[in-house]
């Protein structure tokens, strides 16, 4: 069975697939392109959701931003890329809307490619994150 962060690993990874193929299509097929950019969306919206239950956890045994220096780095490392997963996906959800009312053709879907990089962005530091803080300690 998967443990958790690795079950949040996976949920944050997923739609790394899924935003460049939203790009790609968003040139093309409105149909495709929206329904990749909302599976990115809502696996994104999976991982925050098993970050919250984490978070919960933690605290709940008083591992709190001033346990300890580990908790601090912890809390501040993770906090922040929780905040941008949050950005990534309210941007990803508003290209969706923008894809479903035809805002994006194949010459102007820059803002399609530029939410799926910003989703790679915090995918890539999940995966540097991931190891320091749930494989070395």
């Amino acid at each position: 069975m998967m443990d958790a962060a690795s079950a949040r690993t996976v949920s944050g990874v997923t739609p790394a697939s899924c935003a460049p193929r939203a790009s790609y299509a968003s040139g093309g097929s409105r149909w495709f392109a929206r329904r990749w950019v909302v599976g990115a969306g809502f696996t994104a919206l999976a991982f925050l959701g098993l970050k919250i239950v984490e978070y919960a956890d933690k605290i709940r045994h008083g591992h709190g931003l001033h346990a300890d220096s580990f908790f601090t780095f912890y809390w501040l490392l993770t906090g922040f890329h929780f905040l941008h997963v949050v950005a990534a996906m309210v941007l990803l959800f508003c290209m969706a809307a923008g894809i479903r009312r035809g805002c994006y053709t194949a010459a102007t879907h820059a803002d399609v490619e530029g939410s799926a990089v910003f989703w790679h962005l915090c995918d890539l530091v999940w995966l540097l994150i991931y190891p320091v803080v749930y494989l070395l300690p």
